[in-house]
């Protein structure tokens, strides 16, 4: 038997991984103030309801799901709780109230931090504090963290990739969402002007080198990128133009080296790999490893190749 309160608190933990349209939580979102404890009856249908919902996320997410009895178990920690409590104690719109996160987020509770993004930004809440700086954030949901207006600044913060380096499989096991996650990111970037191609367009380009090098072991978990890259790479170059309006010209420059920042990111960092996996030869004891990226990243470098004219011509001062 739970109480309302608790039962609130579940009905958030569904609405956490249920993938429903995140309209149609806004007025749990933005109640007032409400005690939040958790009896263990409670706790376990919370448990329960996230388990359930991030596996089938996980199964539905295009790539390999990990072995779960073994090195990766399904559990929510402090962090989760303390997400939870907060979603539930009074709208989230209210600038007043801050999260505080017990511990640091693991890398299943940031596909529910992802979530809850997307949740208090249709409330008409900001990007709580702790997920404003997550490597994971970023790489799940960038299109989302980056702040209005924030292109005369760096739009992202200083970011620890040590965490998506130690969990990868996640990145294996999430090859389509992660692909649509991205596209639309580049979509809304072609449609943007001159702020928002600076805003978003830098930011991308610091994820990705953040990601290139939590790869720096294993390349294989850019193969989303490089895919969406051969998508790219069959565009007008046209859809790269930035107009200018009454910018000055120097942020106009800025602009249209941004708004391709991101693919040239992908591009160099895909084209340097090529080169050395080339140079690897038949003797070598890695010569059948790179054989397979050469093979599985081949359509992505030959699209950065015919890319690297478009992107260099975003690079040259027009007056």
């Amino acid at each position: 038997m739970v109480t309302t309160g608790e039962r609130e608190i579940v009905d958030l933990a569904i609405a956490l991984v249920d993938g429903s349209d995140p309209r149609l939580h806004v007025r749990r979102l933005v109640q007032a103030h409400r005690a939040s404890g958790l009896s263990a009856p409670a706790l376990a249908g919370v448990q329960k309801v996230l388990v359930c919902g991030v596996a089938s996320a996980l199964a539905q997410g295009g790539g390999a799901v990990p072995p779960w009895r073994a090195e990766v178990p399904l559990r929510f920690g402090s962090a989760t709780l303390d997400l939870l409590h907060w979603l539930h104690a009074g709208a989230v719109h209210d600038p007043q109230r801050a999260l505080t996160l017990r511990a640091p987020l693991g890398a299943l509770e940031a596909l529910l931090a992802v979530r809850a993004v997307e949740l208090v930004q249709v409330a008409g809440g900001q990007v709580p504090a702790p997920f404003a700086g997550d490597a994971w954030c970023w790489l799940l949901a960038g299109e989302r963290l980056v702040p209005p207006g924030s292109a005369r600044d760096r739009s992202v913060p200083a970011i620890d990739w040590a965490p998506v380096a130690g969990s990868l499989w996640l990145v294996r096991a999430l090859p389509r969402r992660l692909g649509r996650a991205w596209r639309q990111w580049l979509r809304s970037l072609r449609a943007a002007d001159v702020e928002g191609a600076i805003a978003h367009g830098e930011a991308q380009e610091a994820v990705v080198a953040g990601f290139a090098g939590a790869c720096a072991a294993d390349p294989m978990p850019l193969a989303f990128l490089g895919d969406l890259l051969v998508e790219v790479a069959a565009l007008d170059p046209g859809v790269w133009a930035v107009e200018r309006g009454k910018a000055p010209v120097s942020r106009w420059h800025r602009a249209r080296r941004a708004k391709l920042a991101g693919v040239r990111a992908v591009g160099e960092r895909l084209l340097a790999l090529e080169a050395g996996w080339r140079a690897v030869g038949f003797v070598d004891d890695a010569f059948d490893e790179v054989q397979g990226y050469l093979k599985r990243f081949e359509g992505a470098c030959e699209a950065a190749r015919r890319l690297r004219p478009v992107w260099q011509a975003a690079e040259r001062l027009e007056v």
